[in-house]
Formats: structure tokens, C-alpha cells, sequence
């Protein structure tokens, strides 16, 4: 007797042929990130889930988003799917750096 467990994760898009036809981007991207955050916990890889919180806390703080979010923001600058992915993966490059380096003073 043979019990496989499989973990499905999945982003929503409820709302994403409103923003498309609105011609504001795919939000399903940061779904997708924030789904990925939660495979990668559950994986226990928990430093790659905490570095891209940390680039999306960071992103936010900032009032960088996108539309979905600006909107809410206090001075929020809305950016297109693309332009905050690409900014995302910037603040990811610049936290991975800093990480490698602390790894290496300790090691």
C-alpha cells in the first residue's frame, strides 16, 4: 500500500482579465511570487522565501507596486507587471549580495 501527497500551489486571477482589459498589466505575476514564497517554505528553503519578502517589503515601502496595490499607497507609484518584476529581481540581486557577503565575514 503505496500514499503519495502532493502540495498544490496556485495563484488566484480572479481579477485578472479586469486589469488586462483595463490595459493595467497582469497582476497573476505577484500571485505567482507570493505562491512561490509559499512552495519554498513548505519546501524549507525558508532564506529564498525570507529574501523575496524581503524584496517585496522593501519594493512596497518604497510605494512601488503595482496598480492593484499603488492605488492604496500613500504617494504609491503604480508600475506596469514588467517594470515591478524587473525591479523586484534588482532588490533580490542587491539582498543576495549582502547575504553572500555576511555568509562569508562568518565563514
Amino acid at each position: 500500500f503505496f500514499l503519495f501527497v502532493f502540495f498544490f500551489f496556485q495563484a488566484e486571477d480572479g481579477i485578472r482579465d479586469a486589469q488586462e482589459s483595463r490595459g493595467l498589466g497582469d497582476v497573476y505575476k505577484r500571485q505567482l511570487i507570493l505562491s512561490s514564497v509559499m512552495m519554498l517554505e513548505y519546501m524549507g528553503w525558508n532564506e529564498a522565501a525570507l529574501l523575496i519578502t524581503a524584496a517585496l517589503e522593501r519594493a512596497f515601502s518604497e510605494g512601488k507596486a503595482t496598480h492593484d496595490l499603488a492605488r492604496f499607497m500613500p504617494d504609491g507609484k503604480s508600475m506596469g507587471t514588467k517594470e515591478f518584476g524587473e525591479y523586484i529581481v534588482s532588490i533580490l540581486c542587491f539582498l543576495s549580495l549582502i547575504h553572500i557577503c555576511r555568509c562569508r565575514r562568518r565563514g
